[in-house]
């Protein structure tokens, strides 16, 4: 089946610029816990198929530079972001005690409603389909540490991002042939992008705060017998 799409002639709903924003609660000496953390920029789990739209890219941009003040507020010496652990060289992984790698993992469901074939043809015996209807957006951020020579895990955590719902949402986004996804309805409309930047805005201070609670100085510290043992391999 062939999709072709095509966006309404109806006016377009701006895209809310996203803002996310948080605040640590406590602070310490910086480097005060004799520990190095090497950081991996954050990824998506989920494919994009191109470019990481509105309000996830702002979201993975933030996560990234709100992770290095947590680290660094939290007493721990840091280095990166990189790419990936390929990216560092044999210094840089001498250098640290560990590598934190963090993904997040987005899932979205249809709550009512879905795509619906529109009365427009767009030829061959095909038609339009638009979105109406409710979705829900729930996930996590997994958090990996692993000894950075070896590359074996040595510790991982996982903070929920809180689900909830975009309330009654009509696209003015249409596809041919057939249903497309939220995916793409996220990609190309605001009035379906801008529900889901107000709900990662209002759950990101919650989110980030749990991770903060989760990487605790004193539990990497127990970990350094083990990362020891690992790095003279």
């Amino acid at each position: 089946m062939i999709l072709i799409a095509i966006a309404s002639a109806t006016p377009k709903e701006p895209m809310i610029a996203p803002q996310f924003n948080w605040n640590p609660s406590t602070s310490v000496q910086p480097g005060s816990a004799d520990f190095t953390i090497a950081l991996i920029s954050p990824n998506y789990i989920v494919n994009w198929g191109g470019r990481i739209p509105e309000p996830f890219a702002s979201y993975q941009k933030s996560l990234e530079s709100d992770m290095l003040e947590l680290l660094t507020e939290g007493g721990f010496t840091v280095r990166g972001p990189y790419a990936s652990r390929d990216e560092m060289v044999f210094s840089d992984k001498e250098a640290c005690d560990i590598i934190l790698d963090l993904s997040i993992d987005p899932s979205f469901k249809t709550v009512t409603g879905g795509w619906k074939p529109q009365i427009l043809s767009c030829g061959q015996g095909s038609y339009y389909y638009k979105y109406s209807g409710n979705v829900s957006m729930y996930g996590k951020i997994n958090m990996v540490a692993v000894e950075p020579i070896s590359g074996e895990k040595v510790w991982s955590k996982s903070v929920e991002i809180p689900e909830g719902e975009t309330g009654e949402i009509r696209s003015n986004y249409m596809v041919c042939g057939g249903p497309g996804s939220v995916l793409e309805l996220i990609m190309k409309d605001a009035t379906v992008a801008n529900p889901f930047t107000i709900m990662l805005q209002t759950n990101y201070n919650e989110v980030l705060t749990k991770c903060d609670r989760l990487i605790e100085p004193q539990e990497f510290k127990h970990l350094q017998p083990i990362i020891d043992k690992l790095k003279q391999k």
